[in-house]
């Protein structure tokens, strides 16, 4: 299936909608301040997802975290170089609510 299929005349199908979680993501980004990425937008139906090296930074990871609270597809999401916070204790659950976000997709 295209991209086109799941956006046409600038809205997303319904069911690209209730399955992958974009409303929240895109009403996340704006209650933020800051520009969705448009290309986690565009893989949000795929079960493997790389974001190396977007910038993402702490507030973007906040709205995607939003994100995949509701997406049905994501299994992997890759944010490696993303400055998503100097301050995560990853070794004391400092992850975990995105990591069960991920987990509860599977």
């Amino acid at each position: 299936e295209s991209d086109e299929d799941d956006y046409a005349d600038g809205v997303f199908s319904p069911q690209f909608v209730a399955s992958t979680g974009v409303q929240d993501y895109l009403r996340s980004c704006k209650e933020l301040g800051i520009v969705p990425v448009q290309q986690f937008v565009a893989m949000l139906e795929r079960d493997v997802v790389s974001l190396k090296h977007r910038g993402v930074g702490p507030v973007g990871g906040r709205a995607i975290f939003e994100c995949l609270r509701l997406n049905r597809h994501i299994r992997s999401l890759d944010l490696e170089d993303n400055q998503l916070g100097l301050n995560v204790d990853a070794d004391n659950g400092g992850l975990e609510p995105m990591c069960r976000a991920i987990r509860d997709n599977a």
